[in-house]
């Protein structure tokens, strides 16, 4: 059985970072869903799915910060996403954006687009920190519900990851917000806990 721990533990970064090192998979909360982190890595990217069953589309990249996040694009450099992300990150928030040519493909869509997003969670950060970024996503099989709690986890992820990470004052969490930012017009995704109305200071023509 897995082990369970909690992010007020205060080695729990270091434990996480050691195990995605080691090109393994941790379940936990976030400051959005229940989730899946993974190393940035090709194995880790097909870790998630085999976890996940799935092969499809890439998987959200989470950053430290924004300068980090310019490692792998420069369309943040520009308006209106860079006002976007002063205002809306650390946050929930994950922009499709263009990469960069130097982004490794098992990072990126077959159209050379990636998804970012520097969470609002103190451990997350330092993670993304440490390892260059790390893949998210929800800790449910393709097509199935995600869950609200860490007791709900499929039993087949519960089993398959190096540690559960909880947290002590867990309330549930809307999913983040997802944006297209690949074409002349930003695209709403995915309205999650950003909603359209909140968008519309930084994006007045977002669709």
């Amino acid at each position: 059985m897995n082990t369970r721990r909690y992010w007020q533990d205060k080695t729990i970064v270091d434990e996480i970072v050691t195990i995605l090192q080691k090109n393994r998979i941790v379940a936990g909360t976030s400051d959005t869903i229940i989730g899946l982190i993974a190393p940035l890595t090709s194995k880790g990217f097909d870790t998630l799915n085999r976890l996940k069953g799935r092969s499809d589309k890439p998987y959200l990249v989470l950053v430290a910060r924004k300068e980090q996040a310019d490692q792998f694009t420069d369309a943040l450099k520009k308006e209106p996403l860079k006002t976007v992300v002063e205002n809306c990150w650390p946050g929930p928030l994950t922009l499709i954006v263009p990469t960069k040519d130097s982004v490794p493909s098992f990072a990126t869509s077959a159209s050379k687009t990636i998804a970012l997003r520097v969470p609002n969670h103190p451990g997350l950060q330092e993670i993304a920190s440490t390892m260059g970024g790390i893949f998210s996503t929800s800790a449910n099989p393709a097509n199935q519900p995600v869950p609200q709690t860490i007791d709900e986890l499929d039993p087949t992820i519960k089993d398959s990851v190096a540690l559960l990470i909880d947290d002590h004052n867990e309330t549930k969490k809307n999913p983040s917000t997802i944006l297209d930012c690949t074409g002349n017009t930003v695209k709403i995704v995915r309205e999650g806990a950003y909603t359209k109305e909140m968008l519309r200071d930084y994006l007045p023509n977002l669709t």
